[in-house]
């Protein structure tokens, strides 16, 4: 179906046996937002009783899970708002440049309460019946266990890292988005303490990516002029693992050259997102 309004300027797709509505937003959430706001505006489509589930790959934290494995997103965070300040420029005992806005430290006090992460549009929580249900829908999916290419890639995490030899596995778990490209321990350790600052502690880092906060924001906004259903009963995240975000240990940020290895995070997030897609279908 034609589709000049978005921005990756792909047509959308329709299959029509399984009622499903394919757009491919575009990289980056400025693109992901005009792609979600210009199909929830659509005169074609009535999405008012439709369910939204984002389906991609993402670069994993070593300390949580392997290579391949799908985690659903409950969490979601933005990486993007906040202050800077070079690092070469910062105070003495600070550990990042990044500050929260409205305060003057890093990780500044008080901590933001939910209402105003809410507020900033910084932190979103999904629907737990929904993660619950698709969970348990696809808990016991045979993902394929790693490859060849991806247990040379983890084999150096190993000793350091344990989880990164294991069998690919699909887990309820929290996603930091951000709109740069980033790898190293100490951005990585910034990205942990981020997502707890912002959830009340609730949320532990999982995996980065770029859309997923703007298609909650986009759909949020379509919401409230009854376009669409409320994200936060209707809105599923799916990612999995392509990379980690920080090299092995020994190996500088910048001798790290990501170790993509997209083509079994594609399959595994293709095959769990069908299943949820046959179960929607359904009527759960």
């Amino acid at each position: 179906l034609p589709f000049p309004a978005g921005a990756s300027g792909v047509p959308l797709g329709w299959n029509e046996e399984m009622k499903v509505l394919g757009l491919v937003t575009g990289e980056a959430s400025k693109n992901t937002a005009q792609s979600i706001t210009a199909l929830g505006m659509d005169p074609r489509f009535d999405l008012r009783e439709s369910v939204w589930m984002l389906a991609g790959i993402a670069g994993f934290d070593p300390l949580q899970l392997p290579l391949g494995s799908v985690v659903m997103g409950h969490h979601l965070v933005d990486g993007d708002q906040a202050r800077y300040i070079d690092p070469r420029e910062i105070a003495k005992n600070w550990t990042t440049g990044w500050l929260p806005p409205n305060r003057s430290e890093p990780f500044g006090v008080p901590a933001p309460s939910a209402n105003e992460a809410w507020k900033a549009g910084v932190a979103y929580t999904l629907s737990e019946p929904l993660l619950e249900w698709a969970h348990e829908r696809t808990k016991n999916i045979k993902l394929d266990p790693l490859t060849e290419m991806q247990r040379v890639i983890s084999a150096p995490y190993a000793a350091a890292y344990p989880k990164t030899t294991e069998d690919p596995q699909i887990i309820i778990g929290d996603t930091l988005s951000t709109d740069f490209f980033w790898a190293g321990e100490l951005t990585t350790e910034w990205a942990r303490t981020w997502m707890k600052y912002w959830t009340q502690g609730r949320a532990t880092f999982s995996n980065c990516a770029m859309e997923d906060i703007a298609v909650a924001q986009s759909l949020a906004g379509l919401h409230r002029i009854g376009r669409v259903r409320d994200p936060f009963e209707a809105y599923l995240v799916l990612r999995s693992a392509s990379n980690f975000v920080m090299p092995p240990p020994g190996v500088a940020p910048g001798d790290f050259d990501g170790s993509f290895v997209p083509d079994p995070a594609f399959k595994n997030v293709y095959n769990v997102g069908l299943e949820i897609i046959k179960g929607i279908g359904c009527g759960r």
